[in-house]
């Protein structure tokens, strides 16, 4: 195996994977483990440009199940299936697998590192000055009305334009639907995406929603300033708001994120990545990055650091019954992070293909066209079906 590796992280992860190196090393003389941070999006074009050239790549890369399918169906990432230990498979989440796995069972192509189970943030003084509470919220209508008795320069949240596609993915998969049938046809002409599309209307036109580029420094400094009520976000947004925010400990909460209608699912799921490994390094090079990555995120205690170190939920499933979990945390008032073990449990399935990335660019500017007034939302189904289906060749169901 190789004696250096590196291995590219974002966000409030290298803590986490600082520590695991500095584990691993101590335990295997003469190897080398470099962390290098990067910006998330940095991270993202950098990984998917080096994977789409053949060169570049870094020992371990750290990607997200909207990119993977696709670096897989180009044979751009490797099969780890033959170096995984007995029952290291095991510890897993099962559906972490999904975007990872080779189509029709065809190899492995990389490690669940964690997932995202959809929770809403809140600000609980702007929830107080609203008069709301957290139960007072079950449906994203509520959120308007909370969002009447704002102030002017308040909003209820912030969707860039951008993060429109994976929205409407976190209410599909919210809603139990499936993007794709077993066949791999396309499913999103449906009467859940005009529902989806009417919900995100209304909240634009009554004036809730903000459309600040998510994760920038003014959209952080407008969560900062209480310009925004809530965030509806994957659980790796508990470790991005206390690791941005100055001065907010204590004023930020978590409940149950909203339904599109009543009596309709709250549990989804907002990213969350998976580790792999470029098939253009060479054999000795990939050997010790999995072997490094399976040190660290099959052992239970070493991957509890995600959690502790870098504030995201880890898919494997052992690390749940840590006391962790139920420990009241100071930046949010004493609350637990239990909520987010009680949404994992009830996060449905989702089956991915190599094309996901171009259908959720399609829906992306099918639902702006429909925020404009361009669309109907009861058109969008078919329009961003049949445009994807003309570029890509997929069957539609």
């Amino acid at each position: 195996m190789a004696d250096e590796i590196n291995v590219w992280t974002h966000g409030t992860l290298p803590p986490a994977w600082e520590a695991a190196a500095d584990e691993y090393t101590a335990e295997n003389d003469g190897v080398t483990i470099n962390i290098e941070e990067l910006g998330f999006d940095e991270n993202i074009s950098q990984y998917n440009t080096a994977v789409a050239s053949g060169q570049g790549a870094p020992s371990i890369g750290i990607q997200e199940g909207r990119d993977t399918p696709g670096m897989i169906a180009r044979g751009g990432l490797a099969d780890i299936s033959g170096m995984m230990s007995d029952g290291a498979e095991d510890v897993f989440v099962d559906w972490k697998w999904a975007p990872i796995e080779g189509f029709d069972g065809d190899g492995i192509y990389g490690l669940p590192m964690d997932t995202a189970p959809v929770v809403t943030f809140y600000n609980r003084s702007m929830y107080d000055q609203a008069g709301f509470a957290p139960e007072d919220i079950e449906t994203y209508y509520d959120l308007i009305d909370l969002g009447e008795e704002l102030d002017d320069d308040q909003f209820v949240l912030s969707w860039a334009p951008e993060m429109l596609g994976i929205r409407w993915e976190i209410f599909y998969r919210q809603k139990g639907e499936q993007i794709y049938t077993e066949d791999g046809a396309l499913n999103i002409d449906t009467d859940a995406t005009a529902e989806i599309a009417e919900v995100m209307l209304d909240l634009y036109e009554a004036d809730v929603m903000d459309r600040t580029d998510e994760f920038t420094e003014s959209w952080f400094a407008a969560l900062n300033d209480d310009r925004y009520a809530t965030v509806t976000s994957g659980a790796w947004m508990a470790g991005a708001l206390e690791d941005s925010l100055e001065g907010q400990d204590g004023n930020w909460g978590m409940h149950r994120c909203p339904a599109l209608h009543d009596g309709d699912a709250r549990a989804s799921n907002h990213g969350g990545s998976s580790v792999v490994f470029a098939s253009q390094l060479d054999d000795a090079e990939i050997a010790r990055a999995y072997d490094f990555a399976e040190f660290f995120l099959t052992d239970t205690e070493r991957c509890m650091m995600l959690g502790t170190e870098a504030g995201v939920f880890p898919a494997n499933e052992e690390t749940y019954s840590d006391s962790f979990w139920e420990e009241p945390q100071e930046y949010f008032d004493g609350q637990s992070y239990e909520l987010i073990l009680e949404v994992a449990e009830e996060v449905p399935e989702l089956r991915y293909h190599e094309e996901h990335a171009e259908v959720l660019d399609e829906m992306e500017t099918q639902l702006e066209e429909v925020l404009q007034g361009n669309v109907a939302p009861n058109e969008i189904g078919a329009q961003a079906q049949e445009a994807v289906a003309d570029r890509t060749g997929l069957d539609t169901a």
